[in-house]
């Protein structure tokens, strides 16, 4: 990549498409001070690009510390919309659909998720293998969402297998993630992600790994097992690929019930430019960024910052229409309050129905 950005024949895009991947693989590397200079290299070519060239560079894996901003969101999902519409391309349109799902449901946009989840099914016939895939990957996140585990599953496993058949090096990621919102598989995979077929599946996203490891020890109540992993993260950097949102939420949510302040705030000033959106990955929906939010603000004795996050929060999840996410942040508030004393508010949030469930993994 160093070499390629010597030539004289790229277009203006090239060097700072280059630059964002370069910086990506030096962090697998850990290599910090190395992306340290890469990313200081990064602003010169990106100064040239024009706003067509950025939002392209934007959209790219590899550049989420581009994204993540309410304004931008909503200016790519009105776009996409507005694209789907007039593309007549197939696999033009396919694309746009799932990006637009994708972005939607960042930004809390239901009617975008619909446009998007309606366009995937219309198309699933004539372009069976892909669409039929990416169309059931998406409808198994949006049942989930829904609190419809039974037809979330279903969908994945159709999913899977049309993914398998295309031999698609993402099919086992996919599989996982979507296997994902279930307890029970949840505390079962602890063992599994360190075996050699599970790693297979993982090799894509190796950031993830560790993350998800130790989530899942984490409310196994394996404190002491995940402790140096979680001080190893105050000299490593987070990576700015598509696991960047599984590694940042579980961190998160690990940081605000057993990290120190110095951890706690890193994460807070991590998800602050993200607030207001809801955080998600590949066939994984990880909640609004104002959950975490709010239990990192209370976990540093800051009550009223955690109120206005849960309240936020919850706003999120009942504009996506997602009753086990609304039922998790009452649940979080409500623990919140009943700590702090405030019996009545936290009956409050404990009322029907508000809280379905209290399954704290929907």
């Amino acid at each position: 990549m160093r070499e390629a950005l010597t030539l004289t024949t790229l277009t203006p895009v090239h060097p700072a498409a280059l630059v964002g991947a370069l910086a990506t693989e030096l962090t697998f590397e850990r290599d910090i001070a190395g992306r340290e200079a890469a990313l200081v290299e990064y602003e010169t070519p990106i100064a040239q690009l024009d706003s067509e060239a950025l939002a392209t560079l934007r959209e790219g894996a590899g550049n989420r510390r581009f994204a993540g901003d309410r304004p931008y969101l909503a200016n790519v999902v009105s776009h996409r919309k507005e694209q789907l519409g007039r593309t007549r391309n197939l696999t033009d349109s396919l694309v746009t659909a799932g990006n637009l799902y994708f972005y939607s449901l960042g930004l809390g946009d239901r009617t975008g998720v619909d446009i998007a989840l309606e366009s995937l099914r219309a198309r699933s016939d004539r372009a069976p293998g892909i669409a039929v895939g990416l169309d059931h990957l998406l409808h198994s996140m949006d049942r989930t969402i829904a609190g419809d585990l039974a037809g979330g599953e279903s969908a994945a496993r159709v999913m899977f297998a049309f993914m398998t058949s295309m031999s698609s090096p993402e099919a086992a990621l996919y599989r996982t993630t979507t296997h994902w919102p279930t307890p029970e598989s949840s505390a079962r995979s602890v063992d599994s992600l360190g075996s050699p077929t599970a790693l297979l599946a993982w090799v894509i996203r190796p950031v993830m790994n560790p993350a998800i490891a130790a989530f899942i020890r984490f409310f196994s109540g394996q404190t002491d097992a995940i402790l140096p992993a979680l001080d190893r993260l105050d000299t490593e950097e987070f990576s700015d690929d598509a696991g960047y949102s599984v590694t940042v939420a579980y961190w998160s949510e690990i940081a605000a019930a057993i990290g120190t302040v110095e951890q706690r705030q890193r994460f807070i000033d991590v998800l602050q430019p993200m607030s207001t959106l809801n955080i998600l990955g590949g066939g994984i929906y990880l909640g609004p960024v104002d959950r975490l939010l709010a239990l990192l603000h209370d976990s540093l004795g800051e009550p009223d910052r955690a109120d206005e996050y849960f309240a936020t929060a919850i706003q999120l999840q009942e504009a996506i229409v997602s009753p086990p996410w609304i039922a998790r942040c009452h649940l979080d508030w409500a623990e919140s309050l009943l700590a702090r004393s405030e019996t009545d508010r936290a009956r409050t949030n404990l009322q029907p129905p508000r809280c379905r469930s209290r399954n704290r993994h929907p």
